[in-house]
């Protein structure tokens, strides 16, 4: 398919990445996860982190984006993601512990304070995840791929 043309079955392709990444991808980082070799290996991670990452075409890496690329703006996008996780966590486990409380005077109603906790939680969780994409992201550039010599 790609001898046929890159651009003419790019959408095809595109739909085959999809259903092993899970994002979908611009036409050059397609391209460059085709052309690099052993850069398909990497597509899955890429595709989780691309909040934070690019495919720098000339050096033909994978770097951080121009927002990301100082460490000092990678650690206050973690501190953010840390200070929600923080505060979702307390808010959840504050709202689990009325409930316990409102269960002994309302009854049935504290089942909608205590999924209101349960909802916070999962809020909480999903920045934690958030968190951890940063460090796979900083794993991913650090990434040495073979080199691009063809060996007849």
């Amino acid at each position: 398919m790609i001898d046929e043309g890159f651009d003419t079955n790019y959408s095809t392709l595109l739909v085959a990445v999809y259903g092993y990444a899970k994002c979908e991808l611009k036409q050059y980082e397609l391209q460059w996860f085709v052309d690099t070799p052993g850069a398909f290996k990497l597509l899955k991670r890429y595709a989780s982190c691309r909040r934070y990452l690019m495919i720098c075409n000339s050096l033909k890496v994978i770097d951080f984006k121009p927002k990301y690329s100082r460490k000092r703006n990678r650690l206050l996008e973690r501190f953010k993601l840390f200070t929600l996780y923080f505060i979702f966590s307390l808010l959840g486990l504050a709202i689990l512990a009325l409930s316990f409380y409102f269960y002994a005077w309302l009854g049935v109603s504290a089942f909608f304070i205590g999924t209101g906790g349960l909802f916070c939680f999962v809020c909480a969780f999903f920045f934690l995840n958030m968190t951890t994409r940063i460090d796979r992201a900083e794993k991913l550039v650090k990434e040495v791929l073979p080199s691009r010599e063809i060996f007849y």
